[in-house]
């Protein structure tokens, strides 16, 4: 098990520079600190993992004027996808963009496909 730490301006300053070192199901990944501005790149997981904001990083409700959580808000694109289990904890997750394959999250099931929710 290893346990990343997602900052601004740290050693993983995005949520996928975290996923893309995530190797096993046990790996944790941490997002911690205050943050100025949205995470804006899109992820995909090559494994099993927890997600967690924790501290100043947590969604306590968003305020437009100070928006000091971590936001993870694509303008395209898919913001999440995975054929793995993922749990996510505390997390602020949009997407700006009307379009027909822009979504939140998009999980790949083998034989079923994909689906996509949000």
């Amino acid at each position: 098990m290893a346990t990343y730490t997602v900052e601004e301006g740290g050693a993983y300053s995005t949520l996928n520079a975290a996923l893309s070192a995530a190797t096993s199901g046990t790996d944790i990944i941490n997002i911690t600190g205050t943050w100025t501005s949205a995470d804006t790149t899109v992820c995909t997981t090559g494994a099993a993992v927890t997600i967690n904001c924790v501290g100043g990083s947590e969604n306590p409700g968003y305020t437009p004027a100070s928006p000091t959580h971590y936001r993870l808000q694509n303008t395209s694109g898919i913001s999440i996808t995975t054929s793995y289990d993922l749990t996510i904890n505390n997390i602020d997750i949009g997407n700006q963009s009307t379009g027909d394959s822009d979504e939140c999250i998009r999980i790949r099931t083998g034989e079923e496909g994909n689906k996509a929710i949000g």
